[in-house]
């Protein structure tokens, strides 16, 4: 996992680089997490916002977070992230469950019976 970080109208030091790794890091013992994530870091009006791009199962997964406190933005998106990716690993399986009618019949019970 590749982590991409990218900040906007403000200056991207090592704290904060290191705070952001630190905190996605978490997420690369997953395997559902293919290529890069995509982490861009802004200022808005006093509101510092943190927005995440990755890849999950073959699906985008988008997450925005705004907080009056930088480091407060980057640990709910940390944890939106991680509840994403917990939707996301559901959402892969099988939708519902076979009806009776459409399972397939053995050949051996209709023979015996």
């Amino acid at each position: 996992m590749q982590i991409t970080i990218t900040a906007r109208h403000m200056a991207l030091t090592d704290a904060i680089e290191d705070y952001v790794k630190s905190k996605i890091n978490r997420f690369a013992k997953r395997e559902e997490i293919a290529g890069t994530v995509d982490i861009t870091l802004s200022v808005d009006k006093q509101e510092h916002v943190a927005h995440l791009t990755s890849r999950v199962r073959g699906r985008e997964i988008h997450c925005c977070v705004s907080k009056d406190d930088l480091y407060a933005a980057i640990d709910a998106l940390s944890d939106k992230f991680g509840r994403q990716i917990d939707s996301a690993k559901g959402r892969s399986g099988p939708r519902g469950a076979i009806a009776v009618k459409h399972m397939p019949i053995e050949q051996d019970l209709i023979e015996q019976g």
